[in-house]
C-alpha cells in the first residue's frame, strides 16, 4: 500500500500548502514555485518527517554519483532557499530542524488531502478469489497487530468471504505520532515574536467590507516581507473576524507578542481608516494612527497602495515601532545569552538611539558572535556588514580591512538569503564605498524589488544612489521612506539638502536642514555651515562650525578625506568651498583645491 503522502498530491503544513506534482507552495493565497533542489530537499523530509535525514543521503537524493559540484554548499543554498520560502529560520525552527553534523529533520505535522481519499480506495489491490495461503494469513496478522488492528473490529483490513481482504481507508489519514507542532499559541510564545494582524472591521457597505479584506491580507503580506518578522498566517486570524476581542485573550490563544487592529468607518465620501499594535503581554498601546482619506469604489485599490506602505513601514522597517521594541526587550541580555535572532534584533537599537562608538563596539561583538553560532543567518551577517561599514564611514572603532570584511559579510548574507533584501542592500552600500557604482545599483535595485516596502531600505538606498549620481531617482526613493514613516531619523533629508547644494540652491538648502534634529551628527553640521558659509550667513555660519568643532576639534585636517567617501570630487570641493566660507581654517593646499573644484557650480 502507497503511504499517505505519497498517493496524495497536496500536504499541508502549518499556513503552507504544497503541491508535490507541480512544485507549487501556496500560503494566503498567494503561489510560489519551488526551484528543483529545494523542493526535492523539501520532499525527502516530508518523506521521513520527524526522523533523521543525514547529509549523505540528501547528497545522494539530490545529486548522481558521477556529478562534481560542491556538495556542501551546493546542499546549504538549497535548505537555505527552502527556509526562505517556509520563512523558517536555523535558529527557530518551525520546520526543517537542523542537526549539526548529522543532517535535517522535518518536525511539522503534516496533513493529507482527503480529497483522495475515493480515488485511493478504487486502486486497492484486491485479492483475487483463491485458497487462503497461510503464509499470507501470518503476514496480514502481524500487519494487523502493528496497526493496532483487529479480525473482529476491523478499522484498516478487513476480511472479505471469498476475496480474502480488502483495506478499509480510514476517516483521517494516519500520520506519525509526533508532539503537538509549532503552530499552537504557547509553542510560538517560546519562539520568538509573533505578530498577528487581525481582521479589520468595518462599519458600511459591502465596498467597505471588501476594502477592510484587503487592507488586512496585504498588511499580513507586506510584513511578511521582513526576513525578522514572524507574522501568524491570516488564516489563522479569520476567526475573531466581526468579533469583539480581548488583545491579550488573543495573544495567548495564536501564540502573538503583539497584535494589530484596524476599523474603517465612512461618512459620506469620507473614510477614516483606524489602526493600532499592542502588546499582547503588558496591553500596552505602542502605536496607533487614524489615517483620513476620500473613499469611491473605483478607487480601493489606488486608497490600499496608498495606506499600505504607511502602515507596514511605520510598524516594521528598521525605525519601525517593531525593531524598537524587540530591540529594547532584548537588550537587557549579555552578549552571550543572545541567540542570534535575539542578537540581530538588539542591533536595531544601535540605530535607534543614533549610533554611538560605544553602541557600534557592542553590536558588533553582539553579532560576530552570532554569525560563529549561526554561519548560515542572512540577517547577520548582514547586519554584521553594515557595521563594518560604518567602521570606514564614520569611524567608528576601525579594524584592518573595513570594506574588505564589510564586502565578505554581505556576499555571505546574499548566499544565506538571496531574497533577503537586507542582504542586497548591505551588498549594496559596501559597494558604494568601494566606489563600484555599477555593481551597487545591481544590488540596489534588487533589495528594493525583494521589500518594496522596507523604507529604511528605500532611505538608504535612495541615498547612496543619490550620492552615486542618480540624484533624481534617489531622492525620490528617500521621499517616498519619509512619507511612509514619519518616525524615520533626520539622515533621511540630507541627500535632499545635497541635491539643493549641488545645484547652487543654497537658501532652499537650509530650509531642508533644518528639519536635521540631528545636534550629535557631524554630518548635519558641516552640510549647515557650507551652506550658511555660501549664503554670506556669518553668524549662522559660525555656530554650525562651533558645533563641527565640538564634535571633532582637528575636522580641519580630515574634511576633505571625510568628505570624499560619499561624494563625487566635484561636490567635494564644493562643500570644501561653503566650509571655507563659513570660517573653517583650511591648509593653503585644500582651499586652493576646493577653489579649483566648484566651477560654475
Amino acid at each position: 500500500m502507497a503511504t499517505p503522502w505519497r498517493a496524495s498530491q497536496r500536504v499541508r503544513f502549518g499556513e503552507f500548502e504544497l503541491d508535490l506534482s507541480t512544485r507549487e507552495l501556496w500560503t494566503n493565497g498567494t503561489k510560489q514555485t519551488l526551484a528543483p533542489q529545494p523542493f526535492e530537499v523539501l520532499r525527502l523530509l516530508i518523506e521521513n518527517r520527524g526522523q533523521l535525514v543525514s547529509h549523505d543521503v540528501v547528497v545522494r537524493h539530490l545529486w548522481p554519483s558521477d556529478t562534481f559540484v560542491d556538495y556542501e554548499q551546493s546542499l546549504r543554498k538549497a535548505v537555505n532557499r527552502l527556509r526562505e520560502a517556509l520563512n523558517d529560520s536555523a535558529e527557530q525552527p518551525r520546520f526543517i530542524e537542523t542537526l549539526p553534523r548529522q543532517g535535517y529533520r522535518f518536525i511539522a505535522n503534516l496533513e493529507f488531502d482527503t480529497s483522495i481519499r475515493d480515488r485511493l480506495a478504487e486502486s486497492i489491490v484486491v485479492m483475487p478469489k483463491r485458497a487462503p495461503d497461510e503464509g499470507l494469513n501470518a503476514a496480514v496478522n502481524r500487519l494487523r497487530e502493528n496497526l493496532g488492528d483487529s479480525a473482529t473490529e476491523p478499522r484498516y483490513i478487513e476480511t472479505v468471504p471469498g476475496r480474502v481482504y480488502r483495506f478499509i481507508f480510514p476517516t483521517e489519514l494516519p500520520v506519525t505520532p509526533k508532539p503537538e507542532p509549532p503552530d499552537s499559541g504557547a509553542a510560538r510564545a517560546d519562539e520568538g515574536f509573533w505578530v498577528a494582524v487581525l481582521p479589520f472591521t468595518y462599519s458600511g457597505n459591502a465596498d467597505l467590507a471588501a476594502l477592510a479584506d484587503g487592507l488586512s491580507e496585504d498588511v499580513v503580506t507586506g510584513l511578511s516581507r521582513f526576513s525578522y518578522l514572524r507574522v501568524i498566517a491570516r488564516i489563522s486570524t479569520l476567526r475573531y473576524a466581526n468579533q469583539a476581542i480581548d488583545v491579550r485573550s488573543v495573544g495567548k490563544e495564536l501564540g502573538a507578542r503583539y497584535v494589530m487592529e484596524g476599523s474603517l468607518r465612512q461618512a459620506g465620501t469620507k473614510l477614516r481608516l483606524a489602526v493600532q499594535l499592542v502588546d499582547a503581554v503588558s496591553g500596552a498601546h505602542l502605536w496607533a494612527e487614524n489615517y483620513e482619506r476620500t473613499f469611491s469604489p473605483d478607487g480601493m485599490f489606488e486608497l490600499q497602495d496608498d495606506l499600505v506602505p504607511r502602515i507596514v513601514s511605520t510598524v516594521a522597517d528598521g525605525y519601525g515601532i517593531l525593531p524598537y521594541s524587540m530591540a529594547n526587550l532584548v537588550r537587557g541580555k549579555a552578549p552571550d545569552e543572545l541567540t542570534p535572532y535575539e542578537a540581530f534584533l538588539r542591533n536595531y537599537g544601535y540605530y535607534s538611539r543614533g549610533g554611538t562608538p560605544e553602541d557600534h563596539a557592542a553590536a558588533r561583538a553582539c553579532l560576530e558572535l552570532a554569525v560563529q553560532r549561526s554561519p548560515d543567518y542572512g540577517d547577520a551577517w548582514a547586519a554584521l556588514s553594515s557595521l563594518y561599514c560604518d567602521e570606514f564611514a564614520f569611524g567608528f572603532n576601525p579594524q584592518p580591512d573595513s570594506l574588505g570584511r564589510a564586502l565578505q559579510a554581505a556576499r555571505r548574507a546574499v548566499e544565506a538569503a538571496p531574497s533577503n533584501a537586507t542582504a542586497h542592500e548591505a551588498l549594496a552600500v559596501a559597494l558604494f564605498f568601494l566606489k563600484d557604482f555599477q555593481a551597487c545599483r545591481s544590488a540596489a535595485e534588487q533589495a528594493i524589488s525583494h521589500n518594496p516596502m522596507d523604507g529604511w531600505i528605500l532611505a538608504g538606498i535612495g541615498a547612496i544612489l543619490a550620492y552615486s549620481g542618480e540624484w533624481e531617482r534617489g531622492c525620490a526613493l528617500v521621499e517616498r521612506a519619509s512619507q511612509w514613516n514619519p518616525r524615520h531619523p533626520g539622515w533621511y533629508w540630507l541627500p535632499l539638502f545635497y541635491n539643493a547644494y549641488r545645484k547652487g540652491d543654497y537658501r532652499d538648502a537650509v530650509v531642508i536642514g533644518l528639519r536635521f534634529n540631528m545636534h550629535g551628527y557631524l554630518g548635519a553640521h558641516v552640510a549647515m555651515a557650507a551652506a550658511y558659509g555660501q549664503l554670506g550667513e556669518s553668524e549662522a555660519a559660525r555656530k554650525s562650525l562651533n558645533e563641527i568643532l565640538r564634535l571633532a576639534p582637528a575636522y580641519a585636517l580630515s574634511a576633505r578625506e571625510r568628505l570624499a567617501k560619499w561624494f563625487a570630487p566635484e561636490l567635494v570641493g564644493h562643500l570644501m568651498d561653503g566650509l571655507r566660507k563659513a570660517g573653517l581654517e583650511l591648509s593653503d593646499e585644500s582651499a586652493k583645491s576646493s577653489s579649483s573644484s566648484i566651477g560654475s557650480g
